[in-house]
Order: C-alpha cells, then sequence, then structure tokens
C-alpha cells in the first residue's frame, strides 16, 4: 500500500500548520485509496467547528439519538468532514458539510474537541 508514499504537497504541510497554529492537533496525513489525494485527520478546537450555511436543519430526534449512543459507548469513531476558512477580518473557522448532528452532539456532551478529515 501506498497511502504514505511520497512526500505531501506544500499545500498539506501549510494545512497542517494552519491546525496547529488554530489549536488543533494533525493526527495523520495520508492519501485516499481511490485518487491519491491527501488528507489531514485533526483533533479540532470544537468553538472553530461550525455547519455550512447550505446545511439542511438539525433532526433533534438523530441529535439525541447520536448523544445517547456516544455517551453510552463512551467513544466517538466517526469523524466529520471539515473544511477550513481562513478570512482576513476573522479567526479562520472550519465548516463541515458532513457532521452536523455528530457536531451538535459532541457540543452537547461538552467535547473540547472533534476529529474531522
Amino acid at each position: 500500500m501506498e497511502l504514505q508514499a511520497a512526500v505531501p504537497s506544500g499545500e498539506v504541510a501549510a494545512l497542517h500548520r494552519a491546525i496547529d497554529d488554530d489549536g488543533g492537533k494533525v493526527l495523520s496525513v495520508y492519501r485516499e485509496p481511490y485518487g491519491g489525494r491527501w488528507l489531514v485527520m485533526a483533533a479540532l478546537p470544537i468553538d472553530l467547528v461550525e455547519p455550512t450555511p447550505y446545511q439542511r436543519n438539525l433532526s433533534d430526534t438523530h441529535v439525541r439519538k447520536l448523544e445517547a449512543v456516544i455517551g453510552k459507548i463512551g467513544r466517538f469513531l466517526d469523524p466529520i468532514i471539515a473544511v477550513r476558512l481562513s478570512k482576513p477580518d476573522h479567526a479562520a473557522r472550519y465548516w463541515t458539510p458532513n457532521g452536523n448532528h455528530r457536531l451538535s452532539a459532541m457540543k452537547t456532551l461538552g467535547a473540547k474537541c472533534i476529529i474531522a478529515i
């Protein structure tokens, strides 16, 4: 397997530094197995993560079920997807186009960070 073969691009290295600067921690840098694109898995400060503005509304029932399951098993096993947004007029934010219910459940449970790809 060549999922970690070669050296990541400068863009990936810059993202790694930015995540560190934002108070997060990169856990892994790897190539996804289909297209070979570089991905970063990181623990992000939960307060910097928000849903994209065009996401569907939260299902309260779904969020409560996730809270119960996460609390019962004591683990968060399904990373969210996040995209870093850097704007000159404010601190960086991370938008999640896939993971808003998990994000909401983790916030309610008092998590300080969330795992994201």
